[in-house]
């Protein structure tokens, strides 16, 4: 399940609010905790701990296939599974 991510406190102007409606908020689940804790234990196998936020990232990207942006194309290289793709702007 998919939910926009548009409640926000009243304080935030209606311009804020109709920039928030273009994004998403992915719902996570048993499959997507699952592929945090496999990328966390991978990384620090390798020796190359991963953010905890970076993590989620992956794996959301991992649980719904989509790839993940980036302006950095070595983020995701050491993750089995996960082609990202890179952005240099």
């Amino acid at each position: 399940m998919v939910y926009l991510a548009i409640d926000r406190p009243e304080e935030d102007s209606i311009d804020e609010r109709i920039a928030l409606i273009r994004f998403i908020v992915l719902r996570s689940d048993a499959e997507m905790a699952r592929h945090r804790v496999e990328i966390t234990a991978h990384r620090r196998r390798l020796g190359r701990p991963i953010e905890c936020g970076d993590a989620w990232i992956a794996a959301s990207a991992l649980r719904y296939a989509i790839p993940p942006l980036s302006h950095n194309a070595a983020h995701g290289s050491e993750i089995p599974g996960l082609t990202g793709i890179s952005h240099s702007g």
